[in-house]
């Protein structure tokens, strides 16, 4: 439910300053999801007890309590951040290969299931705290990547123009010189 209720006006809002301001779509909605990955990678860190996933335990967690209220936050900004990374990864993989978009959003969903299946597989094995920590770190390093095909894409998407306003005015030139003729 949270999640559903955290999608929904996340979409709205960057759809709206999208709208508002330009190339919002892009790196700000990035930024946003790697900065909720962190907030809720940091508040199951510190609600959690070290041995959780693995075994039933009646340690206590680093700070914060379990409650709902606070799963509903995790869930919320987990949504959030789900929302932001895959909404930008679909875009930007459409935006790279504009004739096979089809094909790189199966490609996309395929490695995220891949990596959601070796997550799972090794849960029972790994600590949450070094969930906590990779998640937050693989973020932060695909937003970088991410910068710099965003970039390279802009200069290439530029380039692109140029050329095709050099060929159209080429073509306004020849019509210009036959019709005088």
């Amino acid at each position: 439910m949270s999640f559903f209720s955290s999608v929904l006006p996340v979409g709205i809002l960057i759809s709206g300053l999208s709208k508002r301001i330009k190339g919002f779509g892009l790196k700000p909605t990035m930024v946003i999801g790697a900065f909720t990955v962190c907030v809720y990678c940091a508040m199951v860190h510190v609600s959690t007890p070290f041995d959780a996933p693995m075994r039933p335990t009646s340690t206590q967690s680093i700070w914060i309590g379990q409650s709902y209220p606070l799963i509903f936050i995790i869930s919320f900004f987990c949504g959030v951040s789900d929302c932001c990374i895959n909404g930008v990864r679909s875009v930007i993989c459409s935006i790279v290969m504009p004739q096979r978009r089809a094909q790189a959003f199966s490609v996309l969903r395929i490695y995220h299931a891949a990596g959601c299946m070796v997550v799972f597989f090794f849960s029972p094995m790994v600590p949450l705290y070094i969930y906590t920590f990779v998640l937050p770190t693989l973020s932060l390093v695909s937003t970088f990547f991410f910068f710099r095909v965003v970039d390279n894409t802009h200069t290439m998407e530029r380039k692109i123009t140029e050329q095709m306003n050099l060929e159209k005015l080429e073509k306004l030139r020849q019509i210009v010189v036959e019709q005088q003729k």
